[in-house]
């Protein structure tokens, strides 16, 4: 994991949102690997906000396909094409 990822703070939005976008443009952009694990106190303490918005980003990536949940293992980047 590269020292990329930065939260643009906008005040219109909530923390888990910020934290969403955040995440879906650094996997979209390549900066999360295909296969990383996303782990939540290392995401957490890399972009400067508690565990609790971080899991909700995570489970609302994961409805969009961009994340898989593997039992026992936790999060991890998914394999996505440009589609």
């Amino acid at each position: 994991m590269g020292n990329g990822l930065k939260v643009n703070m906008n005040e219109y939005l909530p923390l888990r949102d910020v934290v969403f976008n955040t995440l879906r443009q650094a996997i979209l952009k390549g900066e999360l690997a295909p296969g990383e694990r996303l782990m939540e106190i290392q995401l957490a303490e890399r972009l400067g906000v508690s565990r609790t918005p971080i899991r909700e980003a995570i489970r609302k990536l994961e409805l969009e396909g961009l994340v898989l949940m593997i039992p026992r293992k936790g999060a991890e980047v998914a394999k996505i094409s440009e589609k």
